[in-house]
């Protein structure tokens, strides 16, 4: 894993726009964000399996339940590194995770049981289908997320800088991406379609 990896930037980026950014400077915010994005590498470096996106999911998953006062470790050392020392203040008021899997970036909200994806491979939307009952088998998401990855590499090769699309954390989502931007917050969106996961 590299400071480079898509799924780590989607994942800050959304950070920084659910969190409450009023009354810091352009510098700050893009200092937690950027600082948030390497303690994340940091963090899943040995811990990120491209041919097994599942495995360790749980390692790399991101809580915030402000209700209980609960506000990740993780974005600690950012928050200090970008001089905000009112973190916990800043929070999303509700209770949500975040998995930064190979290959996608997956929000639920517990509050509301409201889901989001925030990030999915382009490559991996186009190879993989759902199932009969609408849901994806972890088989055929591994084999998708392997020929999706392979893809990525030979392309990488032959330009050196990756690509990737941002999300909003506002956007409404549907199988194939993003339908609509609102101001509306996460859990007031609704998405359907075969990214639901269970708890």
């Amino acid at each position: 894993m590299n400071s480079s990896n898509s799924e780590v930037h989607a994942a800050a980026q959304w950070w920084v726009s659910a969190f409450d950014t009023r009354g810091l400077s352009n510098y700050q915010v893009e200092a937690f964000r950027l600082s948030l994005a390497q303690a994340m590498v940091d963090k899943f470096t040995g811990h990120w399996y491209p041919e097994n996106p599942s495995l360790a999911s749980g390692y790399r998953a991101i809580m915030v339940d402000n209700s209980h006062g609960i506000v990740d470790s993780l974005f600690e050392a950012p928050a200090g590194a970008a001089a905000i020392t009112d973190i916990e203040d800043r929070a999303p008021d509700a209770s949500i995770t975040m998995w930064i899997d190979p290959g996608c970036v997956f929000v639920r909200n517990h509050t509301t049981d409201e889901e989001l994806m925030v990030y999915e491979m382009p490559a991996l939307r186009q190879q993989y289908s759902a199932g009969p009952t609408g849901a994806i088998t972890s088989h055929r998401m591994s084999s998708a997320l392997s020929a999706a990855m392979a893809s990525a590499a030979a392309s990488s090769a032959r330009s050196p800088a990756p690509q990737f699309s941002m999300m909003s954390p506002f956007a409404s989502f549907d199988k194939n991406g993003p339908i609509s931007l609102t101001t509306a917050p996460l859990w007031q969106q609704s998405t359907t379609g075969p990214h639901s996961r269970s708890l």
